[in-house]
């Protein structure tokens, strides 16, 4: 009788079981999105919190140490659904709907806070994570985010971009209406930055092409930009790698 080798069956089916370990290993157990190279932070550096409601794609409400407090998520922004002046903008639900989904009322939550730990609103500022997912990311992963970087909070900064400009190849969610809207967002208020209190009024903003260019008050854009850092003055601009736009 003659005996065949099994090993290239067997041999096969381990390197299966190496692909399916290893596929499982790089998704989040929340949303399905990859957060290789952002680590959760160990327990005792995170607040765990308890989600009361959603207000919009990227801002909560949550019961934090027996005290209700509206949460801004860190690094980026949904489009609006509640603004007064803008009203609802594209993917504004999609964004909304998303966090309802993925952040359900009476949910627990662990907040990793940065640098400033509020704004001028008097909002928390937080990452959230769900488990081992960093649901910022997600936001912008899903294409339901734009990046939205304020100094000095800008721990994960080069990571959004990245996941940001993945999105932007992909035409996922938001990005699948750039060619509509010229690739420029919705433009929020000037913020208040870490740099002495400064309100800041220079958009950075980076185009398709991943050019960094600033953006002042009165330019024939700055309406339309979308802010990605904003910046207090030129110089400022200028030492982040931003040029100002051609012919000014």
């Amino acid at each position: 009788m003659v005996h065949r080798h099994r090993w290239p069956s067997l041999f096969v089916v381990w390197i299966g079981l190496v692909l399916v370990i290893t596929g499982c290993a790089s998704l989040d157990p929340g949303t399905g999105a990859v957060t290789d190279g952002i680590d959760r932070p160990p327990e005792e550096e995170l607040i765990k919190a308890k989600v009361v409601r959603v207000i919009d794609g990227d801002t909560i409400v949550a019961r934090v140490k027996e005290k209700e407090e509206r949460i801004r998520f860190i690094g980026v922004d949904t489009p609006e659904t509640v603004h007064p002046e803008k009203g609802e903008e594209p993917f504004g639900k999609e964004a909304s709907d998303f966090t309802k989904t993925h952040l359900p009322a009476g949910g627990t939550i662990f907040l990793e806070m940065d640098a400033e730990e509020r704004d001028h609103y008097g909002r928390l500022l937080a990452y959230i994570w769900v488990e081992e997912e960093l649901f910022n990311a997600s936001l912008l992963q899903e294409g339901l985010a734009t990046t939205l970087t304020i100094p000095p909070n800008v721990k994960y900064r080069d990571e959004f971009r990245a996941l940001e400009q993945e999105s932007r190849e992909k035409e996922v969610g938001l990005w699948g209406e750039e060619e509509a809207s010229g690739g420029q967002g919705s433009g929020n208020d000037p913020a208040v930055t870490g740099t002495g209190g400064c309100e800041g009024q220079i958009k950075g903003n980076v185009n398709r092409k991943g050019e960094k260019i600033y953006h002042v008050p009165g330019g024939p854009n700055y309406e339309q930009v979308k802010e990605e850092e904003w910046f207090c003055t030129e110089e400022e601009a200028k030492s982040a790698g931003y040029r100002s736009p051609r012919g000014q």
